[in-house]
């Protein structure tokens, strides 16, 4: 009777009831490889947190490297293996998406949903909770701030790319006719190998600047220094040309890369091509921009696309040799600046679809305090065991952060740590004050100047100076007196080129100048300043004098003093 039965029931009702119990016990390897996976993942992580210091960094390591590598080949193993037990047409159609789904997952998981979570962030305020619509667009076009920020990606996009590739081509087309094209190639090639911030170190040695009358360590500056010129803060100055010393990294960077490119185009061209022409009359230069030119232009347009792109989102290089001062922010370091450092989400999700934005508030403000910082105002000075209490909106003292991202203190310096970390707060040596909400800045504790019992902060003078016409360059520092404790002494740098021929001239043509100068200056601040901020003592130097810097670019003050 069974055998009966059996004889009865359809073939392909029976292929098909086999085909399912092969799937469900190849499914069991399946969830046994996916289980092994999440059991290493909690096990590595829980190792980093509780037994880090047990456990030797490079058994870490190996286990790291077994767990993924081997977890990947397992699970793929696994998968494919059940997908082969289905039936014919089910394995057709699944088989394909074992292999390219996990890649579609991480794009959709790390690129997709990133774009659109940044996207609605650009549209919120700056905490990401309230709805703002386009204010942070309007914000970002209309800031003159942002304005520089995309003057310069145009620069770097425009310059960087066209001296990129051309140096490639150019260096191609060279090589591939020189004895030595192995050697020139790699030596083209080798900067390749360099990071980009690696690359800003490097470059920062070739730009360094030190005060006129000290050593030149800077490669630059001590050849223009033995040429008879003075040394110049190249990266700070002469500004927006500045942001070239920093486009000629990345050319000096990826002129390796589109020179392999151009070369093994180059050589795709047939000889008999290159020879006809060159037998019919044509000279070099036509060969090139006639024949050369056209049958790589697949290739420069891919190479320039990519140099582009690579441009439009410089970061490393900038964040490295200016950190986005003097004129040289692009969008990148906007971005990173108000998404992670004001943890202004609203304006640096809007930034980063355009590839950052001062904070909104009154232009002699900083902005207001970011949601996971408090700042206190405390008083300058303080009586032994009594509690320091915040001093009142609108009354200056001494900056002190609060917050959860503080640093822990300065390694191995506990004396200086105790000094400057006190009560959970950092003292940042800073004078300002809190107005309705905004924090203003009025300069550095130690470099304030008190003048009969009057606090003078050189900041404010030298902001008033630079307005007046005759000044280039300007710094205010505090000098002793007999009478007042300290009275406030300026040098400056004229604009003026006949009081500049005085002032370089013998000793009478230098009084004379020096007295123009001083009344016009006297005037200028009679009208400008008040009396305990207007300077009593007077340096000048001429137009094509430069006053004494730092490293980054800085006026020196201890120098001047």
């Amino acid at each position: 009777m069974s055998t009966a039965t059996a004889r009865n029931v359809p073939p392909g009702q029976a292929a098909a009831s086999s085909s399912l119990v092969k799937a469900l016990v190849a499914f069991v390897p399946l969830l046994i490889s996916l289980a092994a996976l999440a059991f290493g993942f909690v096990y590595l992580r829980d190792l980093q947190t509780t037994a880090a210091e047990t456990t030797p960094q490079l058994v870490t390591v190996a286990l790291a490297i077994i767990w993924g590598v081997g977890g990947m080949v397992l699970l793929f193993t696994t998968a494919n293996f059940f997908i082969e037990q289905l039936p014919v047409k089910w394995t057709q159609r699944l088989q394909p998406m074992i292999f390219v789904g996990p890649a579609m997952i991480m794009l959709i998981w790390a690129l997709a949903l990133p774009t659109v979570r940044t996207i609605i962030q650009s549209l919120q305020d700056a905490n990401s909770v309230g709805f703002v619509g386009l204010q942070n667009y309007l914000g970002v076009f209309s800031d003159p701030g942002m304005l520089t920020v995309f003057r310069n990606n145009l620069l770097w996009m425009i310059f960087g790319t066209a001296f990129t590739v051309s140096m490639g081509l150019l260096v191609a087309v060279l090589a591939d006719r020189s004895r030595f094209e192995t050697l020139a190639k790699a030596l083209i090639f080798l900067p390749m190998a360099i990071s980009f911030v690696g690359a800003g170190v490097i470059w920062n040695f070739i730009y360094a600047v030190k005060p006129v009358d000290a050593p030149q360590i800077g490669l630059l500056n001590s050849i223009v220094v033995s040429l008879g010129g003075k040394p110049e803060a190249w990266t700070a100055f002469f500004q927006p040309w500045n942001n070239f010393f920093l486009i000629i990294i990345v050319i000096w960077l990826q002129a390796g890369y589109s020179m392999v490119l151009f070369s093994a185009a180059i050589k795709g061209i047939p000889s008999e091509v290159l020879e006809a022409a060159r037998v019919d009359g044509a000279s070099e230069i036509q060969v090139f921009f006639k024949i050369m030119i056209p049958m790589i232009k697949g290739t420069i347009i891919t190479v320039s696309t990519t140099v582009v792109i690579f441009t439009l989102k410089i970061f490393d290089v900038v964040i490295v040799m200016t950190g986005g001062q003097y004129g040289t922010s692009v969008i990148a370091t906007e971005f990173y600046r108000q998404y992670f450092t004001y943890n202004n989400n609203g304006y640096g999700s809007t930034e980063s679809k355009i590839i950052a934005v001062n904070l909104v508030g009154p232009p002699q403000s900083v902005g207001k305090v970011v949601p996971s910082c408090q700042i206190k105002i405390l008083p300058l000075t303080a009586e032994d065991g009594k509690p320091v209490e915040p001093l009142p909106e609108g009354v200056e003292g001494e900056i002190v952060i609060c917050g959860p991202t503080l640093m822990l203190g300065y390694i191995g310096q506990p004396e200086e740590t105790a000094r400057v970390i006190q009560d959970g707060g950092y003292k940042t040596g800073d004078i300002g004050y809190m107005k309705d909400g905004y924090l203003y800045v009025l300069g550095r504790n130690k470099e304030m100047i008190i003048v009969a019992g009057n606090k003078v902060f050189p900041a404010e003078v030298e902001g008033v100076l630079r307005q007046c016409p005759l000044v280039k360059e300007v710094a205010i520092i505090g000098v002793a007196h007999s009478k007042l404790g300290q009275i406030v002494k300026a040098h400056i740098v004229t604009t003026d080129g006949d009081l500049s021929q005085g002032l370089e001239g013998d000793e009478e043509a230098r009084k004379a100048a020096h007295g123009k100068l001083k009344e016009a200056l006297r005037e200028f601040c009679q009208t400008n300043l008040k009396r305990e901020l207007r300077p009593m003592e007077w340096v000048f130097y001429s137009k094509n004098s430069q006053l004494p810097r730092t490293n980054t670019g800085k006026i020196d003050k201890k120098v001047l003093a």
